[in-house]
């Protein structure tokens, strides 16, 4: 045989040998186009196992646990082959079992294997089938190999599973007890910029309380409002224009820049309280009950100092006072707003004792009572909260049947209503509680006070649903 054939068949081998034993499990140099993974997906449909603890008819906490399949086409694989990582982008719904998942991955190469502990601190490599089940509860290592058995890609697959349910409300004591039993009566909670502001009736008269939203506290900072605020009515508080605003009992508006210096407004009139902001094509209006000659009627301000227009007579059956909601753009036409709000009836001219209603203006003239189904309405609420949140209309409250324990949520702004039972909903420590006021701010956080009116003691409490805390 030549010497020259012999050196080279020598070289070729030694270099084979010399690249198989240094680079180990990882890549062998220039992996060629016939290991690559080509598309990876589930090979059964991803189920969900989650529980969840819930009052009974009879009152009683009892588990309920769920099972739900999802079509493993709903997942979606990305491959970085640069990177050599295969992953989904979006972590798979709370509860779902990954330990026994199988994956079918589609290569240019001729077989896989998967990397396992050896039980020496080292990796074994295992033939693999992509039959096989695989526990993806951690990143998984993979290796494809070429034909010729040499040339091969190391894949790491990654499947993230949201360790919190996205859906779930879940709440928090922030205080014990924020104004040391001081606060007795009404409260009115509002966000201000970064600050969280209760506005709240004690034997004393109208105490301000707040706190940075942002960063809370455990200590409340507290103004002892003066003698000429306190006749100021708390449940009409309303924020507008970077403002709190205020009626006293005399039919004034009182204003503040930060809830404790206040100024008496030019608008005229004896007012009954404030309602809340529409926006229009012209810009944000404050809309305002006047009582003119013992009749209510709706007024409109722009600046909080002239009325720019009298929208008409307030209906019959139009809440008085206490006056909570939202306003959101249409989806057809981002200048116009709606604005939906609820607030405390009359007793004496309610037309229905047993149900409570929202209702919803475009202009702060025209407004429309939401009444929908009867199967499908609200129970009669005394001291209702309407916000919009987490996306979609909310409505809680008390009332003689309704002690602070039910949470009803809407798809058409307050038409139809449905009970929540699961997920999202209020602590159970609220039952009972009476006398309360609630605000969310700015990082997607419900906050809720309670006065200690009913006896109870006067808490703060915050919550959130879980996906809106998850980074963006």
């Amino acid at each position: 045989m030549n010497i020259g054939k012999v050196i080279s068949l020598l070289w070729i081998a030694a270099v084979a040998l010399l690249v198989s034993s240094c680079l180990g499990s990882e890549d062998v140099a220039e992996p060629s186009a016939y290991n690559l993974v080509r598309s990876c997906q589930f090979g059964a449909p991803v189920v969900a196992y989650t529980s969840d603890m819930v009052r009974d008819a009879k009152g009683q906490m009892v588990e309920v646990r769920d099972t739900v399949s999802y079509p493993a086409e709903n997942f979606t694989f990305t491959i970085d082959q640069v990177a050599r990582m295969i992953y989904l982008r979006d972590s798979l719904p709370y509860g779902s079992r990954v330990d026994k998942m199988p994956i079918t991955i589609t290569s240019a190469g001729a077989y896989g294997v998967r990397f396992e502990d050896d039980g020496n601190g080292g990796e074994r490599e295992v033939v693999w089938s992509s039959t096989d089940s695989l526990d993806l509860t951690k990143p998984v290592r993979i290796k494809v190999y070429a034909s010729d058995e040499v040339s091969a890609r190391v894949y790491t697959i990654t499947v993230p599973v949201h360790q919190v349910e996205p859906d779930s409300l879940m709440w928090h004591k922030v205080a014990g007890s924020f104004s040391s039993g001081v606060v007795t009566g009404l409260t009115r909670t509002v966000v201000l910029g970064d600050e969280l502001v209760t506005l709240a009736e004690t034997d004393g008269g109208v105490a301000v309380y707040k706190n940075n939203w942002r960063n809370p506290s455990p200590a409340w900072s507290v103004t002892l409002l003066g003698a000429d605020m306190a006749d100021a009515v708390v449940g009409s508080a309303q924020v507008f224009g970077g403002q709190i605003l205020m009626t006293n009992a005399g039919g004034k508006v009182m204003a503040s820049a930060d809830g404790i210096n206040w100024s008496e407004t030019a608008l005229a009139g004896t007012v009954q309280t404030l309602v809340g902001a529409v926006t229009t094509g012209g810009g944000a209006r404050l809309v305002a009950i006047v009582d003119e000659d013992g009749t209510r009627r709706f007024r409109l301000t722009a600046d909080c100092q002239s009325w720019t227009e009298d929208a008409g007579d307030v209906p019959a059956a139009f809440p008085v006072n206490n006056f909570t909601g939202f306003e959101l753009p249409l989806a057809t036409n981002s200048r116009q707003h709606r604005l939906c709000v609820m607030g405390t009836e009359d007793p004496e001219a309610a037309l229905n004792d047993t149900t409570s209603f929202a209702w919803y203006t475009l202009d702060g003239i025209r407004w429309t009572e939401m009444e929908g189904a009867s199967t499908l309405r609200l129970p009669k609420l005394e001291l209702p909260t309407l916000l919009h949140y987490a996306g979609e209309t909310w409505a809680f409250g008390t009332g003689e049947d309704e002690k602070l324990t039910r949470l009803f949520t809407s798809e058409d702004y307050g038409l139809v209503w449905r009970e929540k039972t699961r997920d999202a909903r209020l602590d159970y420590s609220f039952e009972g509680r009476t006398a309360y006021s609630a605000a969310v701010d700015g990082d997607g956080w419900l906050w809720m006070v309670f006065s200690s009116e009913d006896g109870l003691s006067d808490e703060v409490w915050r919550g959130r649903v879980n996906r809106l805390g998850f980074a963006k």
